[in-house]
């Protein structure tokens, strides 16, 4: 692991460009098979369509600026005081609340790490300072601890992407409560917290209360609702009413409230998600595993990561796999990777053996 400052440099670009693919190789949307987003293969839940479906005569009102039902629906699924909820245009936006209002001097960054936690810090004039991971991505706390100081913000992600490790709280709660202590902040991003059946256990949603300790959290890829943008966060309650005072109070729309509010009373869905993520990664990782010239790292996220036995390999079967309308997400410009990485999402059994006959005749 290595540690150090800088700036931003050019980022990559997030994953889940569809449309943009199915521009450049001539195919339409519907022959894509899109690999680069971890998004949930068995959504939108069906009782998320069904509360939208009667909701075109609210398209001519405003939505509400306060968010209120969803908020109570939250409270309620994650056992915490609404007014310690507020809501974004997604997870980004959310981070941006967070940053906007405390101001930090420096941002620390766990890396590989998704690039607009680096944007977003940028844009608000706060320093980043990165700690860059290697494998088996191991939590890197003893490298952050040193530096973290008071007015410092951290921001942390777990599960991991692009790694997909899951860090259990032993691992990480010290730290948390040392650096809190000190007088910095820290903002932990558990997009995809909702697909582990465990989640309550490696969650940092009872830390908020005490202070200093955010938590960001997205509807996009457990309930394949990247279209309509949902993201809320949870923290103090002073922190909450500065962020209502500052944000845009029209940025959520009423259809992804709607939308959020069914999807996180569905508990029979969530319970289907953890029966197929449990049976499919497994049997998808073990088959991608067995391919010659590729390496999966150990996760347990709703995405593998791969490493390729050389640049060459790797191009050669991004290429195969793109020609035949399948797009995977290259990590060649991620801090601590680079062309020699790529992350996959996992999908239904069909899509996946779709992908793995492209990677056998590419790699064979």
């Amino acid at each position: 692991m290595d540690c150090g400052g800088g700036g931003v440099v050019s980022a990559p670009r997030h994953g889940g460009r569809i449309h943009a693919f199915a521009r450049q190789h001539h195919r339409p949307l519907e022959d894509v098979l899109d690999a680069s987003a971890s998004i949930n293969p068995l959504g939108p839940p069906a009782s998320v369509l069904a509360a939208l479906d009667p909701l075109t005569p609210w398209l001519r009102h405003y939505p509400d600026s306060d968010q209120w039902e969803v908020r109570h629906v939250l409270a309620h699924r994650f056992g915490v005081d609404p007014d310690t909820i507020w809501c974004g245009n997604g997870a980004t936006e959310v981070l941006d609340h967070i940053v906007m209002v405390l101001k930090p001097a420096r941002t620390w960054l766990v890396e590989p790490a998704f690039s607009e936690y680096a944007r977003v810090a940028a844009r608000h004039g706060s320093a980043v300072q990165r700690v860059v991971m290697a494998p088996p991505f191991d939590f890197p706390g003893a490298l952050l601890d040193p530096g973290v100081s008071a007015h410092d913000l951290v921001v942390l992600n777990n599960p991991h992407s692009p790694s997909g490790r899951a860090w259990p709280r032993a691992d990480w709660e010290p730290f948390l409560r040392r650096w809190t202590a000190r007088g910095a902040w820290v903002a932990v991003d558990e997009a995809f917290g909702d697909f582990l059946a465990d989640d309550r256990a490696l969650s940092a949603l009872r830390l908020t209360s005490a202070g200093h300790v955010l938590v960001i959290r997205s509807a996009t890829k457990m309930f394949s609702l990247p279209g309509l943008r949902f993201g809320f966060g949870v923290g103090p309650r002073d922190v909450v009413e500065r962020v209502d005072a500052l944000r845009d109070p029209w940025s959520v729309n009423q259809l992804a409230q709607e939308a959020a509010a069914a999807a996180y009373r569905d508990d029979a869905f969530q319970r289907q998600t953890y029966r197929w993520l449990a049976e499919e990664r497994p049997r998808f990782a073990q088959a991608v595993s067995r391919l010659p010239g590729v390496r999966v790292h150990p996760g347990r996220a709703n995405f593998l990561l791969l490493e390729w036995a050389s640049e060459t390999t790797g191009q050669a079967a991004a290429g195969r796999l793109a020609a035949d309308g399948i797009l995977i997400r290259s990590l060649a410009e991620w801090r601590g990777l680079g062309p020699r990485w790529s992350r996959v999402a996992v999908s239904t059994p069909a899509n996946n053996d779709r992908l793995l006959d492209r990677l056998w005749a590419a790699l064979t």
